[in-house]
């Protein structure tokens, strides 16, 4: 058994299985330098790709709709 993220990408004898409650969250930060123009497109680009990842996880985005608390925040 192994704890990862919901967006793991699936693997040759793995299988997913969510974890009874969701007792555990998983955050990610972004960090820019304050000089550097554009963070609304750096946000914007890294909201996508993690709802590109959820796309591929059928697991995870079954249980987002069971579980709509959770998810990418605004």
């Amino acid at each position: 058994m192994v704890l990862c993220q919901a967006t793991h990408q699936p693997a040759q004898g793995l299988v997913m299985v969510p974890l009874a409650g969701a007792p555990l969250r998983w955050r990610q930060l972004l960090g820019r330098h304050p000089t550097a123009p554009d963070a609304a497109w750096v946000v914007s680009q890294a909201k996508q790709v993690h709802m590109d990842a959820v796309r591929r996880s059928l697991v995870y985005s079954d249980w987002l709709v069971r579980n709509p608390g959770y998810g990418t925040a605004p």
